[in-house]
């Protein structure tokens, strides 16, 4: 134990002195991970434990982190910390039991940069649409025309998509009600056409609270983040979200195939005379907009500062 109060064997994280107390890396062969044991005052647990997750910026009322990687391998990112109290045993100013010393182990893991990132899931099946039975559509290849009531229906390639993200922050409800007024994508998405993509829904979940002024994670009447939606419509805290898509690329969600005095026509339609959709305020029979505005519009975020 003497080597603990040695200033020649100490080491400096963020200002906080420690000191190494054995390091143990695992490889396979789709993964790797470290655990890093360090022994600092047990009042300086907290702020080691900051220092090795990162640096907080402040963006509006979260706090972002940028993450401290493991020295030697930039991809592995602390995943766990597990704190144990050694030495003389007392007690601290709020009751709680104060060693002399804390040993912290921390786990990194390659993992935890993809889970934070989320998953996509892609499920492709087939739908049957329904041509129109008011005329013919539909001809053999020797020009015999196949009568209404032969009119078979059309199979088209679906795709279910479901997109997750994790921790994030920067979230807007208004972008969720947009986006269920007007599903359609608007542009190019996910590789998709424009209309090619609609909106099928999504489920978000607060996973912490934004940082109240008090270094405490957690929320109370008079913290202005205890509520999870803002007056502007601004999703407060950290959030896991799953976003689900519906893609049939080979014919727009807003097209129609429908028969003509002259033929049959496969094209986009909208409301008659003009007539406007509440839902998108033109006469767009379903509305289209930028769906990438559902996406978090600021990196992940991580707890805020500890504060014991």
């Amino acid at each position: 134990m003497s080597n603990l109060v040695s200033s020649n064997t100490g080491i400096t994280i963020g200002g906080v002195t420690c000191w190494d107390e054995g390091t143990e890396e695992y490889f396979t062969r789709v993964k790797r991970s470290a655990v890093r044991r360090l022994r600092c005052l047990w009042s300086d647990r907290a702020a080691l434990m900051n220092a090795i997750r990162g640096g907080a910026t402040t963006v509006g009322s979260a706090y972002f982190y940028s993450v401290t990687p493991y020295p030697d391998f930039p991809d592995l990112y602390p995943d766990d910390f597990k704190i144990t109290g050694q030495g003389a045993l007392s007690q601290s100013a709020t009751g709680a039991p104060a060693y002399q010393w804390a040993n912290v182990q921390v786990t990194y893991t390659s993992l935890y940069g993809v889970e934070a990132q989320g998953q996509v899931g892609i499920d492709v099946s087939t739908n049957i649409i329904s041509l129109p039975s008011s005329g013919p559509c539909l001809e053999s290849v020797d020009d015999d025309v196949v009568a209404p009531g032969d009119t078979p229906g059309y199979p088209l390639t679906v795709y279910a998509i479901t997109r997750s993200v994790r921790n994030v922050g920067g979230l807007s409800m208004n972008a969720f009600i947009n986006a269920g007024k007007k599903p359609l994508n608007i542009s190019s998405f996910m590789g998709f056409d424009p209309g090619c993509v609609t909106f099928d829904g999504a489920r978000a979940s607060r996973q912490s609270l934004s940082k109240n002024g008090t270094g405490i994670e957690s929320g109370g009447p008079v913290n202005p983040d205890f509520n999870p939606i803002g007056a502007d419509g601004s999703l407060k805290g950290v959030w896991d979200v799953e976003y689900r898509f519906m893609a049939r690329p080979a014919l727009p969600w807003d097209y129609l195939g429908f028969k003509l005095n002259n033929g049959f026509a496969v094209k986009q339609v909208r409301f008659l005379n003009n007539y406007t959709n509440p839902a998108t305020g033109t006469s767009e029979w379903v509305g289209r907009s930028d769906l990438n505005a559902l996406f978090p519009q600021s990196g992940n975020l991580f707890p805020t500062p500890l504060s014991l």
